[in-house]
């Protein structure tokens, strides 16, 4: 259970952040760099840590019983 919710959590949050890149490259194309996009940029690099994190701890659970 705990690992099928994970992986919906994680195929939302790749599609956020394909999101948001293409968000950005489009708003770069007219403006300059907006002080919002550092700050989102900063909140997908934790929440890909995040991920990662709880990636490798789920592998333990589920693989090394």
């Amino acid at each position: 259970m705990k690992k099928r919710m994970f992986c919906v959590y994680q195929r939302a949050f790749k599609k956020v952040s394909k999101a948001f890149w293409w968000a950005e490259s489009k708003w770069q194309q007219v403006h300059k760099k907006p002080s919002i996009f550092i700050k989102i940029k900063q909140w997908i690099k934790k929440a890909k840590k995040k991920i990662l994190y709880y990636k490798k701890s789920l592998r333990n659970l589920f693989y090394f019983k």
